[in-house]
């Protein structure tokens, strides 16, 4: 069975989920502004921190540039020292170790601070050139004590040379820090130029950004709340016939299509109940009407079942006509009378599924005979139900199988407890329910057979309701009909007794 969907079970299904136009387009766009700004952070941080290398490379050469330049001016003293010793007769000897041991010194602080190549060249110039010359001051320093050595032409032609290249070398390191600190201070200044621009960039792309995100809430939102407010008042008013005229396939579209669902809903859901009340007032005339003629019924019954053998036989088949008509009448009625009832009365008591299918298989047997139709039961299981009123509901569902398994057709009655509670399946293979009818098959005075009275199946879903219960059909998978009769468990029945 099938019934109207409610605007809940709409609510979550595929519809909803299409409105997340505002929500994601926001997100985006703040996602987008949010990612930017993550972005110009990054990047300042990387650019200050190369900024930062920067800075402390030049500090490094800065540092190297003073080194060389103590450097130079201690090879000067050496060679002051140097010529004060030659020229002053001996004075000088340990200002002369001094200095020539601070120009070790520094060297050495200098060279372990330098790794370009170029540098590493030049210090390895001076070193030679202070190294040569203090070779050459110790080796000519005692015969020049002596006299046997000219003092002037050792401090003119041969020292001076060598002070003259450490100087040269210690020129040419310097003039390569200088420059190394020039490229430097242009790279800091690209640098900051190109972070200036980039932050620039990014701030005004996350400015746009946030703006049009303003704009498109304020236009996306504003109108859309404004209306969907004035239509919940005019629907709180009570005109349900008024639609909010919100059309797109937004978050806002969305609840404007369940409002108007939910008007549309409740305006069908006042005309079912105008309609049930209305057949309710025919359900309880007819039910009087059903019970005054009923008595008489019954009377034209007894009255009718007399002994054919004394009765002429034309008039006997006309009698039993007649009483077969009076029959299916009271049936009308007793469908009547048990429809009109909003809650049938009912006195449950332990039930043998199994033994009530097979009575009721037992009664249908002359009318499978007739058409050759196999009727099988199978399985068991018990139930609390009122035993009478479960055989009827079963006997209609049994009696419509038989009808619709067609010539040398099978039905199957299959009898089952599970978790759910006690099942009784009822399978044919007739051409099972056309489509369309399915929704129309329990509703009363509904009928497909021109001799049926359309109260048997409607009848048996208002009994099995009654019981807690209810029936499913459908078409099975190698055709014809399938009825699912199922009951509470027997622990939830006992809340009925």
């Amino acid at each position: 069975m099938t019934s109207q969907p409610t605007p809940e079970a709409r609510a979550n299904g595929v519809t909803p989920r299409a409105g997340v136009a505002i929500r994601r387009t926001l997100g985006l766009a703040f996602s987008a502004v949010l990612a930017s700004l993550v972005l110009a952070f990054g990047v300042e941080t990387y650019t200050l921190r190369r900024m930062d290398r920067i800075i402390d490379s030049m500090e490094d050469r800065d540092e190297e540039i003073q080194l060389a330049l103590q450097i130079g001016a201690a090879v000067g003293e050496q060679y002051g020292h140097q010529r004060e010793f030659l020229f002053g007769g001996g004075a000088g000897l340990s200002d002369y170790e001094e200095s020539r041991h601070r120009v070790l010194t520094l060297l050495q602080r200098l060279e372990e601070r330098t790794h370009d190549p170029q540098s590493v060249t030049a210090l390895a110039a001076v070193r030679e050139a202070t190294s040569e010359l203090d070779r050459l001051f110790s080796r000519e320093v005692s015969s020049a004590m002596r006299g046997d050595s000219n003092r002037e032409l050792l401090a003119q032609q041969k020292s001076y040379p060598l002070v003259v290249r450490a100087q040269e070398s210690i020129d040419r390191n310097l003039a390569y820090l200088r420059a190394s600190i020039a490229a430097s201070r242009g790279d800091l200044e690209s640098l900051e130029s190109a972070s200036m621009r980039w932050l620039a960039a990014v701030l005004v792309m996350a400015a746009v950004l946030f703006a049009s995100a303003v704009v498109f809430l304020s236009r996306s939102v504003a109108k859309p709340v404004a209306l969907l407010a004035k239509g919940a008042m005019i629907l709180g008013r009570g005109d349900l016939d008024h639609r909010i005229p919100i059309g797109s396939r937004d978050d806002f579209g969305v609840v404007a299509a369940e409002l108007n669902s939910m008007a549309a809903f409740t305006i069908e859901q006042r005309s079912r109940l105008v309609q049930s009340e209305r057949l309710a007032s025919i359900g309880r005339v007819a039910a009087g009407i059903a019970q005054e003629i009923r008595s008489p019924l019954h009377a034209i019954i007894e009255s009718l079942d007399l002994d054919h053998r004394d009765v002429d036989q034309d008039l006997a088949g006309r009698l039993g006509a007649v009483q077969d008509e009076a029959l299916r009448c009271l049936q009308v009625v007793d469908g009547m009378l048990l429809l009109s009832r909003s809650e049938p009365i009912i006195d449950l008591r332990p039930v043998d599924l199994r033994q009530v299918c097979d009575d009721v298989s037992e009664r249908l047997r002359p009318l499978a005979a007739r058409a050759k139709v196999s009727l099988a039961v199978h399985g068991g299981g018990y139930a609390l139900a009122d035993r009478w009123k479960l055989r009827h509901a079963l006997f209609n569902v049994v009696k419509n199988a038989v009808e619709a398994a067609g010539w040398e057709g099978n039905v199957y009655v299959q009898v089952s407890e599970t978790e759910d509670g006690p099942h009784v399946r009822v399978s044919d293979t007739g051409p099972g329910i056309a489509p369309g009818l399915r929704d129309q098959l329990f509703e009363p005075l509904f009928t497909t057979k021109e001799s049926g009275t359309g109260l048997g199946l409607a009848v048996s879903r208002a009994i099995v309701r009654a019981h807690g219960g209810d029936i499913d059909v459908w078409n099975g998978d190698q055709g014809g009909a399938v009825f699912l009769l199922h009951l509470p468990n027997v622990a939830d029945r006992t809340k009925l007794v």
